[in-house]
């Protein structure tokens, strides 16, 4: 009997100690995990890779604050390692939906640079700690077979170039597919601030070669500049 009333107190007690270290333990979480999407005013700011975890942050923000954001930002963002395609589509049904205004800052790849490219007005703003500002477009692939998607692929760029008035033409978007090993591994980079090249200073370079191509060994568009495409420039 005397057994059984220590056994009840003393797990009394461990619940009443357990109760304040998991709300420790969940404050810690929240205020040392970063989050990947935080609001400045009229902003939406995503952080990092696009994942769908944070594209639902994204869109509950948003259906609960329908008329306070008109901007989403991608910030230094290397695009989406898995379901690249459905994040896409669902951030072009928010840009509709919304009239959502696109920026970004940093690096913004493959599939963040395909969203950003489908904003209403985009624009290229400096590095948040001077890093280079620039997009990087590549063709989408097949989720099972890894094999290029073409269909998918040309069908954003139809979107990329409608969105821009006609400014970033299909013949340009279509490069990608100029890779040399006929892989479709192709990309376009479109820098926000000139980068050196065998012409002179440059913003937008055909890569022929692996992905993330060393931009010595790419092809400089010349004369092209990101207003040239639809894509404002701000200070």
């Amino acid at each position: 009997m005397l057994k059984k009333k220590l056994l009840r107190r003393l797990t009394e007690l461990l619940t009443v100690l357990a109760e304040p270290l998991v709300w420790v333990t969940v404050i810690l979480i929240l205020v040392l995990v970063p989050r990947k999407i935080i609001s400045d005013h009229s902003r939406l700011i995503w952080r990092g890779e696009l994942t769908r975890p944070s594209l639902l942050e994204l869109q509950n923000l948003v259906t609960h604050h329908p008329q306070q954001y008109n901007v989403i930002q991608f910030r230094n963002s290397p695009g989406a390692s898995s379901s690249a395609g459905i994040i896409v589509e669902n951030v072009e049904q928010l840009i509709n939906t919304y009239h959502f205004d696109t920026e970004a800052r940093g690096v913004c790849a493959s599939a963040c640079a395909a969203a950003f490219l489908l904003g209403e007005t985009r624009t290229l703003l400096p590095g948040i700690r001077n890093e280079a500002t620039y997009l990087m477009l590549h063709a989408t692939r097949q989720h099972t077979t890894r094999e290029v998607d073409y269909g998918n692929t040309e069908k954003i760029h139809r979107k990329i170039a409608a969105r821009s008035e006609g400014k970033f033409p299909l013949v340009l978007l279509n490069r990608i597919f100029d890779d040399q090993k006929g892989t479709a591994d192709g990309e376009i980079y479109i820098y926000r601030d000139p980068q050196s090249s065998i012409l002179g200073p440059q913003h937008v370079f055909i890569c022929a070669n692996a992905v993330f191509g060393i931009m010595d060994t790419c092809e400089p568009v010349p004369g092209l500049r990101p207003q040239s495409l639809g894509i404002e420039v701000a200070p």
